[in-house]
């Protein structure tokens, strides 16, 4: 069993949706050539949107290509988050609903997250507790900038809180919030901004005692834990400072390991590095489908060709996404 834990897709609705609502709010939305859309937001650019973001049955057939038997499927950004109150909540119900229903059309193939607006935290817990107890989704997928707050913030625990009370994992997508003129040029924020937002975010999150306070929440760091295991020795280090808040009982090492990290990288060092970490059991194979950035067939490859004995292969590849997602196999 393959399962990919990193994917992101477009409902037909709401790529129209979000064009009717980008003259009142801070992004923009251009078509190319082809008349695919690129969201435009702070500097970053999201996309183009390709067209298995909109279609499930290509999708379906680039997943058979590649030999997936499975994807977590997670709506695309801005995902609500840059729309007031009454627009981003009624967008994120919308999604939660047609994702649901791609899934239950697809439930061999295709399990999904919820979206929430995290900007009204209450809200947000209980659209997630709706969208995981009425609609069958799996978890929560929301992003590690709240529209210019950091979602380590804790303004946003009641949201953390019932996810870790439903029992169900988050993933926290890096989105890059705050302009950098260092950013600016050559997609690095994307390309870098997005590595060492989501690095912070984590570690943020373990500092503050996220894990003493919730010690069964299940959070996924995507694309390795960005800079984290490169940097872990050195991010721990913070313990030993006497000016260091002390929420935490352990040495940040001990929390490490406890985080999950999706394999959104394909680079044999950065898979040895997270490894040493975290070990297989807290790896799970991501591709960032359909983004260019992304691709189906070296996510896979690059776990079976990796080297690692066949029980962390198999661990990899799929066994720790359906315990963790609790998928119907």
């Amino acid at each position: 069993m393959i399962v990919d834990v990193h994917t992101h897709i477009y409902p037909k609705m709401y790529i129209p949706r979000l064009d009717e609502l980008s003259s009142c709010h801070e992004f923009d939305i251009k078509y190319g050539e082809s008349g695919l859309p690129t969201i435009y937001w702070n500097g970053i650019d999201y996309g183009p949107i390709m067209e298995p973001a909109f279609d499930p049955g290509d999708r379906i057939q680039q997943m058979d290509k590649a030999g997936m038997d499975m994807q977590i499927l997670t709506n695309g950004f801005p995902n609500g988050e840059l729309l007031n109150p009454e627009d981003g909540i009624a967008l994120c119900r919308d999604l939660n609903h047609e994702m649901a229903e791609v899934c239950a059309k697809n439930s061999d193939r295709f399990a999904g997250l919820a979206s929430v607006y995290m900007q009204e935290p209450e809200e947000a817990a209980n659209e997630l507790e709706r969208a995981v107890k009425d609609l069958g989704l799996k978890g929560l997928f929301t992003v590690a900038n709240v529209a210019g707050t950091p979602a380590s913030d804790k303004r946003f625990r009641p949201v953390i809180a019932k996810a870790a009370e439903l029992d169900v994992p988050i993933i926290f997508h890096p989105t890059v919030g705050a302009k950098h003129p260092l950013l600016k040029d050559h997609h690095f924020g994307a390309l870098i901004g997005f590595m060492f937002e989501i690095t912070i975010h984590y570690s943020k999150l373990i500092y503050q005692g996220i894990f003493e306070e919730f010690p069964n929440l299940k959070m996924v760091a995507t694309h390795l834990g960005g800079a984290l295991p490169f940097l872990a020795e050195r991010i721990s280090w913070g313990y030993n400072y006497p000016d260091t808040e002390k929420n935490i009982q352990k040495n940040p090492y001990e929390y490490y390991e406890m985080l999950y990290y999706d394999t959104t990288s394909f680079y044999k060092p950065a898979l040895d590095c997270t490894h040493a970490l975290a070990g297989a059991k807290k790896m799970m194979l991501g591709s960032d489908f359909p983004f260019q950035i992304g691709n189906l067939e070296r996510a896979v490859t690059s776990i079976k060709e990796w080297g690692r004995p066949e029980d962390e292969t198999k661990q990899i590849l799929g066994e720790n996404a359906v315990k963790l997602f609790k998928l119907k196999c």
